[in-house]
C-alpha cells in the first residue's frame, strides 16, 4: 500500500512538474509531427536543430503548425517545449540521470548559464535545458536570444563584442566572446566579429549536444 502510494504521488508530482512534456506526449498530430514530438519529449524536452534538421525539413505547413499548438518552439539551435519552467530543470537533468545511469552533478540547472565542466556531458546539460556553447552552457531560451541579437549585429558588417551578450548569458566578458566564437562568429585582427559562412546563417552551425534520456526514465 505504501509503495502504491509512493508511486502515486511521484506520477502525480511529474505529470505537475513537467505537465508541457506529458501534454505534447499525449497529442494527436498527423504525419511526421507525431515522430518529432515523440523525439522532443523522449529527451525531455530539447534536442538540438541538427539532430531532428531532416524531419523537420519533411514538415508540411500543417504539421509545422500542429507542434507548435503542442507547445514546441523551433529555436535557432534547438527544438523545445517552451512551456517548462527552469525550475524543472533539476528535475529533468536527475531523469536523465536514473535513464543513464548517471549521477546528477549539484550545478544551478535553471540559471542563464552555467560554466562549462568537462566531466558533465553536453547531452545531461541538454537534459536541464542548456545548450554547450564555448566556455558555457546557455540556457535554452537565453541562447535564442542571444543568437537574435547577435545576427541583427551582423546584418550591418564586423561588429564589436555587445555588452548584451554578457548581460544575456551572465558571464563574463572574456566568457562571452567564447560564446561569440562558438555561435559562428570569426574574430578578426581588429578584435571586431564576423560571421563565418553567411549562407548558413545561425543554423548553420553546430553545437554540441545529443538526445538526452527517455522522458520515462522512471
Amino acid at each position: 500500500r505504501v509503495r502504491k502510494r509512493l508511486a502515486s504521488w511521484l506520477a502525480d508530482h511529474l505529470r505537475h512538474a513537467l505537465e508541457p512534456l506529458f501534454r505534447a506526449r499525449t497529442a494527436s498530430p498527423s504525419g511526421l509531427a507525431r515522430g518529432l514530438l515523440w523525439s522532443v519529449t523522449d529527451a525531455l524536452g530539447a534536442v538540438p536543430w541538427a539532430i531532428v534538421a531532416d524531419q523537420v525539413a519533411a514538415l508540411t505547413r500543417r504539421e509545422r503548425a500542429e507542434c507548435g499548438s503542442a507547445g514546441l518552439v523551433f529555436g535557432r539551435f534547438t527544438l523545445f517545449l517552451g512551456g517548462l519552467r527552469p525550475e524543472s530543470a533539476r528535475l529533468r537533468v536527475l531523469l536523465w540521470a536514473v535513464r543513464n545511469g548517471k549521477r546528477a552533478p549539484a550545478l544551478p540547472f535553471g540559471r542563464p548559464s552555467l560554466a562549462v565542466e568537462a566531466s558533465v556531458p553536453p547531452a545531461l546539460y541538454l537534459a536541464g535545458g542548456h545548450q554547450v556553447v564555448g566556455p558555457r552552457a546557455v540556457r535554452i531560451d537565453r541562447l535564442d536570444r542571444l543568437a537574435a541579437a547577435l545576427w541583427r549585429q551582423a546584418q550591418a558588417g564586423p561588429f564589436e563584442l555587445p555588452g548584451e551578450v554578457a548581460r544575456i548569458a551572465e558571464c563574463d566578458p572574456g566568457e562571452a566572446s567564447g560564446i561569440v566564437a562558438a555561435l559562428g562568429y570569426l574574430r578578426q585582427a581588429d578584435g571586431r566579429f564576423r560571421l563565418r559562412d553567411r549562407r548558413g546563417g545561425p543554423r548553420g552551425v553546430h553545437l554540441q549536444g545529443a538526445p538526452a534520456g527517455r522522458a520515462d526514465a522512471v
